[in-house]
């Protein structure tokens, strides 16, 4: 899979996000996993177009290309429960993974700003 994403809400940003793909079990949708590659920051959008995937994504893998995860950008993103950074994140917005069911997170070196509300 090789969909662009581009934010229908926001469009401001000069990154290219897409979803390089979305594998897991289709019938049960059990250890699902959203790879995200583009080059940049992702939008700061709570009704972004990602949200098609939020209620079978258990696994989020950033590309080494991405900047910033922005605001809101996996709110309600309940199922997720691991998150792989890339090489490039240096900054992770507000509420960027709010109500998701991390149970914990291992922050690279490269970030370099984390913004809590």
């Amino acid at each position: 899979m090789n969909n662009k994403m581009i934010c229908s809400k926001c469009k401001k940003r000069p990154a290219v996000i897409f979803v390089s793909k979305v594998e897991g079990d289709k019938t049960t949708q059990e250890g699902t996993v959203l790879t995200i590659n583009g080059i940049g920051e992702m939008c700061d959008c709570e009704k972004n177009d990602l949200q098609q995937y939020q209620s079978s994504i258990e696994t989020i893998v950033f590309g080494d290309s991405i900047t910033s995860i922005g605001s809101n950008c996996f709110n309600n993103f309940n199922r997720v429960k691991s998150i792989q950074f890339g090489d490039s994140i240096t900054e992770i917005k507000q509420y960027s993974f709010y109500k998701s069911s991390l149970q914990s997170i291992t922050i690279p070196k490269s970030i370099t700003s984390i913004t809590l509300s």
